[in-house]
């Protein structure tokens, strides 16, 4: 077994971090690290190993702007506005649309041509776009790395005597009662996208 294409650390870094355990084997280190990185992608709403997102489907609300599910925005291949009953209008990505890749937000350019807003739809708008901080773990914010690998060897630490609840979708796990600890929690707040109300 590997660890998933989004896994946020490694098992050399877990076997060298403190607190590591000899008698964990491999596979039990690949799930683990398996399990956090999606949390940590679940918890913060952000990509961090870069990841292509094909046709995602999104509502028009007539306005100018969309906000994609994933973040940072790596580059957007391509991007299509299809009204129910109508023909694709495709968006020209390099002249007709900005990309605020920290946000995970794209706009429309007022001078734009193909259209002047995405259509107030259901399901209408599709882009295909990678999302991420880069290709490799070397490639990801140390604070982040260091945090998912405290919080795999915490998680093979507690696994036997400290998990107090588990969910399965959307994996989740809490441990005596707290699912991270401050500090863990302090770095992934700064990761977490915060929407306005």
């Amino acid at each position: 077994m590997a660890t998933a294409a989004n896994a946020i650390t490694s098992v050399a870094n877990v076997q060298a971090a403190p607190g590591y355990n000899s008698g964990w084997t491999t596979a039990q280190i690949e799930a683990a690290i398996d399990r956090v990185s999606a949390f940590i992608e679940a918890y913060t709403g952000c990509s961090f190993i870069n990841t292509t997102y094909t046709a995602e489907k999104y509502d028009g609300d007539g306005t100018r702007e969309l906000l994609l599910d994933h973040y940072p925005i790596s580059s957007v291949t391509s991007l299509t506005d299809t009204p129910t009953g109508e023909a694709a209008t495709t968006v020209t990505v390099a002249t007709e649309l900005l990309i605020y890749s920290q946000e995970g937000r794209l706009k429309l350019k007022s001078d734009a041509t193909s259209v002047a807003a995405f259509t107030a739809d259901d399901q209408n708008i599709s882009v295909t776009y990678v999302a991420g901080h880069g290709a490799a773990i070397a490639n990801l914010p140390a604070d982040i790395v260091a945090v998912a690998t405290q919080m795999v060897v915490t998680s093979l630490s507690q696994n036997a005597t400290g998990v107090t609840s588990e969910k399965i979708g959307d994996y989740s796990v809490t441990y005596d009662g707290k699912p991270v600890s401050d500090e863990a929690q302090g770095v992934l707040d700064i990761y977490k996208r915060n929407y306005l109300a």
